[in-house]
């Protein structure tokens, strides 16, 4: 949980920095992809860092100390950003602003904090598992997609049936099924590939894909 609080207090003071935007999935600049996590290290856009940047085979705070591997290995392996959001609610919701290509998928936008109506019941970060046939990753979440051979994952209760999350507003808590689905309450129905509307998929701590 400390973990996640560091990242928020990060993702704040980021947000501040620039125009209270914050980015919500990734950004290719120059053919380059660039995550949630480049972000918060990555000095071509701060410098010094908001977060320290991670050294692969060590801990770092990107990563959920108590869940495989427990060190960073790379953005496959580190706390989820909740991608559902943005491609199920409509704008006005969330506060969300397009600033590129592909706005269907989401991948070009940025989200302003400050105007989010409920940050308190606002998902940013949570602790997630991949299951699907691809390469693991970890870098996004979508709380009704099939898991269905894509690169996105699902929320993890790995704590006894409880997952750690970061709101907007920068608390975190605990949080069962119900807490999430309370959070997702009132999301439009999507139309991305791979989504089973109506159908909220999960990772119990066993590892096992369940629906809540």
């Amino acid at each position: 949980m400390n973990n996640l609080k560091q990242l928020g207090q990060a993702i704040l003071m980021y947000a501040n920095d620039y125009d209270g935007k914050w980015m919500c999935y990734h950004w290719v600049i120059n053919v380059t992809t660039y995550y949630w996590i480049n972000f918060l290290t990555t000095v071509d856009w701060k410098t010094p860092n908001y977060i320290p940047v991670p050294k692969v085979g060590k801990p770092h705070i990107s990563v959920c100390p108590s869940a495989y591997p427990k060190v960073y290995i790379g953005r496959w392996r580190i706390y989820g950003l909740n991608f559902s959001r943005y491609i199920q609610n409509p704008p006005d919701d969330v506060g969300v602003v397009n600033s590129g290509s592909y706005p269907g998928y989401g991948d070009y936008y940025w989200i302003y904090i400050g105007r989010i109506k409920n940050p308190s019941n606002f998902v940013l970060l949570a602790d997630n598992l991949y299951t699907g046939i691809n390469p693991p990753s970890q870098y996004g979440i979508m709380l009704n997609y099939n898991i269905g051979g894509t690169s996105f994952s699902a929320f993890h209760f790995r704590h006894n049936g409880i997952c750690n999350v970061l709101f907007a507003d920068g608390h975190t808590e605990g949080a069962n099924p119900s807490r999430i689905r309370q959070c997702f309450k009132g999301a439009a129905t999507a139309t991305y590939p791979y989504y089973s509307p109506g159908i909220n998929y999960g990772i119990d701590q066993n590892g096992k894909l369940f629906t809540f």
